[in-house]
């Protein structure tokens, strides 16, 4: 399987109405995706202006070949915020190879999972995912029937 059959049939099964691409040109499968379906994905050949919230938001972003352009922090700050302001679901396509500033770790620490790998004679392209709906699964033990004082539930808030 191919980085863009990979995409191609990760969007067929996500299937988003609004999708924001963040990098220096659409991806293959985006544009095979965009013309099976009247969606119409947003193309950005640049970071657009994250220190703002957007006027709409997104059901997905796709950051592909942008982290490899920018500073670890920047690149950061970048996926924090499309995360927290832009949509609940972001995806990072990233070409991993033994010079890559950026390790799987700091992909956790930003609350991402890694879906896919594919590699090459002398790289890898990983798929990284954050999904705001599976991020924080709900717990069985966070309700009132195991909390210290059950009759204050949902009183009292510190």
């Amino acid at each position: 399987m191919t980085p863009n059959e990979l995409l191609l049939e990760r969007l067929q099964q996500k299937k988003p109405q609004r999708l924001l691409c963040l990098g220096p040109e659409l991806p293959p499968a985006v544009s095979t995706f965009q013309i099976d379906t009247t969606n119409r994905p947003i193309a950005v050949s640049e970071c657009p202006d994250i220190q703002r919230a957007p006027e709409e938001t997104f059901d997905l972003v796709l950051v592909s070949q942008q982290l490899e352009q920018l500073p670890k922090s920047e690149g950061k700050t970048l996926i924090g915020r499309l995360r927290h302001l832009f949509a609940p679901s972001v995806w990072v396509c990233y070409q991993q190879d033994d010079q890559s500033e950026w390790q799987d770790t700091d992909f956790y620490s930003l609350g991402m999972t890694k879906e896919a790998t594919i590699q090459s004679a002398d790289s890898a392209f990983v798929l990284y995912a954050f999904d705001l709906l599976t991020y924080n699964h709900v717990r069985s033990w966070n309700n009132a029937n195991h909390w210290a004082n059950p009759q204050n539930w949902g009183k009292y808030w510190w």
